[in-house]
């Protein structure tokens, strides 16, 4: 982790290095299901208004932080859905596909890589 990670320090002001102990890295955290690659990034978002020259909202947004880019429109994320994750009741993005496939690609439910039983070797998804 160099200099050039963006990160937050306590105050939210951007900082480049762990000037506190609320600057940490992005993602701020991983959290695996069982053991294997099903796991889950948590980020940092916010969310940004935008404003017509009345000053009449048009747009609510996302806004990645990490990024300094709007990634989805609202419309994905509410009204949230419940769902279930390591056991748990959760709240989940109404469509969750409008979010992760600008931040992961339209193949984010396909791994990168596969492992064949058999010969046990990593093989690269086509």
């Amino acid at each position: 982790m160099g200099s050039d990670v963006i990160r937050q320090n306590c105050y939210g002001r951007r900082v480049f290095s762990q000037t506190d102990y609320c600057a940490l890295c992005e993602p701020f955290a991983r959290a695996f299901y069982e053991i294997g690659w099903t796991f889950f990034d948590v980020w940092l978002f916010r969310f940004n208004m935008r404003f017509d020259n009345e000053q009449r909202p048009i747009i609510f947004t996302l806004f990645d932080e990490s990024f300094d880019d709007f990634i989805s429109r609202m419309y994905g994320l509410f009204p949230l859905k419940a769902c279930k994750f390591l056991g748990l009741d959760v709240p989940c993005p109404r469509d969750p596909a409008t979010i992760l496939s600008p931040l992961y690609g339209e193949n984010f439910m396909e791994p990168s890589y596969w492992c064949n039983q058999t010969s046990r070797d990593w093989i690269k998804s086509s």
